[in-house]
């Protein structure tokens, strides 16, 4: 069986529409899972075309499917309109159906359900895909558990260590992102002398521990919570490593606020929980992070 359709370019298993259609599957209730994340829209293009691509033939080879708790993003609203309307068709396809019917949603809500991780995206899936059970569901991170915080790498502790990405999410402005390592020593002169700090990214981990496994979570792990007294993150998994740690971070949004939409989300409710702050931008969180680093000096 096929376990695993990767959103991942280098990991090439496009032989996975093959089980599909095999008969011992179709007379068989199955049960199919499309990954969590931050990738739904018009954003990263690639795992979105796996999916559209995948309704009709899941449905109509008698899966089940759910979706992982995403996030939806979209530039274009045309373009969000027309992938609804694809995915629409593709649901009809699958069950064979001429049209959607009432009577027909809640056979179609059993057999289809989509998580969000954020109330703003459930409440536009709600719109684009009623056919679809829409419900909120923390980012599965959380279900990690909570970790005992890493025994700190004497070699490599700096004081404020920097998670950052790179992509088109970060929302770091270009001339800054270019000369990072001299916009942030600037940044830390004017009001922490003799802080230390190192940039780091899910990459890294090659280079200071030699882990080549994009996907293996202990040396992500420990490239969160090893390696600084502070973290600054704009990506969503560090500063949920961190929390589950129990380690305070500060946060910087990405282009479509998805750290304040997610966090937001899992804690409603549950405010006093919060382990971090958000920061205005890179400038606003080192003044943060100087702040925290003086008050457990």
């Amino acid at each position: 069986m096929c376990l695993h359709r990767a959103s991942w370019p280098e990991r090439n298993i496009s032989h996975c529409h093959t089980h599909f259609g095999q008969p011992k599957n179709r007379e068989a209730r199955n049960l199919a899972f499309w990954h969590a994340g931050g990738n739904w829209g018009d954003l990263w293009t690639y795992p979105q075309g796996l999916r559209m691509s995948d309704i009709e033939p899941l449905l109509k080879n008698n899966f089940t499917l759910v979706t992982m708790p995403q996030s939806l993003f979209y530039r274009s609203n045309a373009t969000r309109d027309r992938d609804a309307r694809q995915m629409r068709q593709s649901v009809m396809q699958g069950l064979g159906l001429s049209e959607l019917k009432p009577e027909h949603m809640r056979n179609i809500h059993d057999r289809l359900t989509f998580t969000w991780r954020e109330r703003a995206s459930y409440d536009i899936a709600k719109e684009l895909y009623p056919f679809a059970r829409n419900m909120i569901v923390p980012d599965i991170a959380f279900q990690l558990g909570e970790f005992q915080p890493k025994r700190p790498r004497k070699d490599l502790l700096v004081d404020i260590l920097l998670f950052l990405r790179r992509d088109m999410e970060s929302n770091l402005e270009e001339p800054l992102r270019q000369n990072l390592q001299m916009g942030i020593t600037m940044m830390i002169k004017d009001g922490g002398e003799n802080k230390t700090f190192q940039i780091v990214d899910w990459d890294s981990r090659k280079s200071l521990f030699g882990e080549k496994d994009h996907f293996d979570v202990p040396s992500g792990i420990e490239l969160v919570l090893a390696l600084g007294k502070v973290a600054i993150v704009d990506r969503l998994h560090a500063g949920i490593l961190s929390y589950l740690s129990g380690l305070h971070f500060i946060y910087i949004d990405n282009v479509y606020g998805k750290l304040t939409k997610t966090l937001t989300t899992a804690f409603e409710g549950r405010e006093e929980c919060a382990l971090w702050e958000r920061a205005d931008n890179l400038f606003d969180a080192v003044q943060k992070a100087l702040v925290y680093l003086e008050k457990i000096s």
